[in-house]
């Protein structure tokens, strides 16, 4: 339409790079009925028809609709306006797991690319590693909360599992994490000398306050 600024393709594509963190479209489509290469071609603009049915399953997959799509085409920033989009949908995800009645698996399985890989850590100027943020938050952070979190929004044994390496960290993972510490940014924590005082100034306690009950963690708790 006249009036629109982005293609379907750049849509998509700011969407999986935000939305899956920049994974490949076979990663971020590894739950979903559809084959990466058709993304791949959605991406480059190349299928001008789309399958209904298709696009409805990568939609769903990022939690778009097609009313997102329509207004996505007339922002002026499109990074800045899927993000914000983005992060309302995966605020109102992680709001589920308040209420005591739900299985944190399901509430993931609505957004499919949360089952998807974090993004790999290459830079070696990183000092601390995601499991390593996890260890830190369950043994010097809030250690009377952790234990009940990880029952709460991981299966039994599962947040072990993640926190040692065993198991590969996924988006959820990554996400789950930052809803904690009430961020979208964990950069700075990646690269801290003191991990410790990192995360301090990134939830606004001083150092003297730890042990503490991070408010996320409580609202995740919450009616439990």
């Amino acid at each position: 339409m006249a009036n629109d600024r982005h293609s379907l393709g750049e849509i998509l594509t700011v969407a999986r790079v935000i939305m899956g963190a920049n994974v490949s479209p076979d990663e971020v489509l590894a739950d979903v009925d559809v084959p990466g290469w058709y993304l791949r071609e959605l991406e480059r603009d190349r299928i001008l028809v789309p399958n209904p049915d298709d696009l409805e399953l990568i939609l769903i997959n990022y939690q778009l609709t097609h009313a997102d799509v329509a207004r996505l085409r007339r922002v002026t920033d499109l990074h800045e306006a899927t993000a914000q989009l983005f992060y309302q949908r995966l605020e109102a995800v992680f709001a589920d797991l308040t209420n005591p009645s739900t299985d944190p698996r399901a509430a993931m399985s609505r957004c499919a690319f949360l089952k998807s890989p974090a993004p790999a850590l290459t830079d070696p100027a990183v000092r601390n590693d995601y499991p390593t943020i996890l260890r830190c938050l369950r043994t010097q952070v809030e250690p009377e909360l952790a234990e009940k979190v990880a029952t709460k929004v991981y299966a039994d044994g599962d947040y072990l599992a993640v926190e040692s390496g065993e198991r590969p960290f996924t988006m959820y993972d990554l996400y789950m994490l930052e809803f904690r510490l009430g961020t979208h940014d964990i950069a700075s924590l990646l690269y801290a000398k003191d991990l410790v005082a990192a995360i301090c100034d990134t939830v606004g306690v001083s150092r003297s306050a730890l042990p503490l009950q991070l408010p996320n963690s409580r609202k995740l708790l919450a009616n439990r």
